[in-house]
């Protein structure tokens, strides 16, 4: 969303910046200048560092929604049973795990790695029917590889989808681990 702004004189003859801060209240800002010309320069450079500030403004993101845009999308671009596997994938082992209420930035590299250990514990003698490994361990569940495999995916699309700066930062996004080992 572009910030809403004006320029406008006041009655001493110096030019301003009127606009909308974060708390939806009206302020100004001096662009300390008495010329129209050099205001007006001042003004385009005032807006861009607005509208660059408000881009890097994050609104947190619980799982729960995260995993249910996730869910719609799959729905709506992959086949039903794509679909199926992800949706039963999520309510029995991922969410009860994460917690719908939890929010995405909060889901550390450590926190998956604990799923990933309680999973090895759950799912104990249940051997991968894939030819490869996932996430390169011959010891590590089908659930595990699920997990390196959904997750990231599930980050990487909502990343494009809301283009949140928090996605930038999630440690989702170091798990390249679990596709190298796939495309060998």
């Amino acid at each position: 969303m572009r910030a809403k702004a004006y320029l406008v004189q006041e009655s001493n003859g110096v030019w301003y910046a009127k606009y909308l801060n974060a708390e939806n209240q009206w302020t100004k800002r001096s662009l300390q200048t008495r010329k129209k010309a050099v205001a007006r320069i001042k003004f385009g450079e005032f807006l861009t560092e607005l509208n660059k500030a408000e881009a890097r403004r994050v609104e947190p993101i619980k799982f729960g929604g995260a995993r249910d845009q996730y869910l719609r999308w799959v729905e709506a671009n992959k086949a039903r049973s794509w679909y199926i596997k992800q949706r039963q994938y999520f309510e029995s082992t991922i969410t009860p795990f994460f917690d719908d209420a939890s929010y995405v930035s909060s889901i550390t590299s450590r926190k998956i790695e604990a799923y990933a250990e309680l999973r090895k514990k759950v799912v104990r003698g249940r051997r991968s029917t894939r030819s490869s490994p996932p996430c390169g361990s011959s010891a590590e569940s089908w659930s595990s590889g699920d997990i390196c495999h959904s997750i990231p995916r599930a980050t990487w699309w909502i990343s494009r989808m809301t283009a949140n700066p928090e996605f930038a930062t999630s440690p989702f996004r170091n798990m390249n681990s679990c596709f190298e080992t796939r495309k060998k």
